[in-house]
């Protein structure tokens, strides 16, 4: 799923020095494929943040963009977590064949399944 090489290091500007430091991990063409990398890391655990070149940090300017359909961002995370999460990105999906294999051993119904969201947000 990356689109980085693996020995990028691009540093967010402005980071201070040391394990918290924000590096670039994956340049996403639109902001939909931004949020679903951001929500692929969070899950795992490893916190991510979305910035884009078409915004003036300190300014509040937003930039327009050539033609108006282009849009462009990087994902980042802390330095101390980059191998993790280029090894999550860089993870093939899973086949058919393995969805369809995690599907078949799981028991659980879909009502079984509806009834245990009904209990979660009942009151009583």
């Amino acid at each position: 799923m990356s689109n980085l090489p693996e020995g990028s290091q691009d540093v967010v500007a402005g980071a201070p020095a040391g394990s918290n430091q924000l590096v670039l991990v994956y340049n996403a063409a639109s902001e939909e494929e931004a949020e679903v990398v951001r929500a692929t890391l969070e899950a795992a655990g490893i916190p991510a943040t979305i910035q884009t070149p078409n915004f003036h940090a300190g300014t509040s300017l937003l930039t327009e963009t050539v033609g108006g359909d282009s849009w462009s961002g990087g994902i980042y995370v802390p330095a101390s977590l980059v191998e993790s999460a280029r090894a999550l990105l860089n993870t093939p999906p899973p086949t058919e064949a393995e969805l369809t294999a995690a599907e078949e051993a799981d028991p659980t119904t879909l009502e079984e399944a509806e009834n245990r969201v009904k209990k979660l947000h009942s009151p009583y």
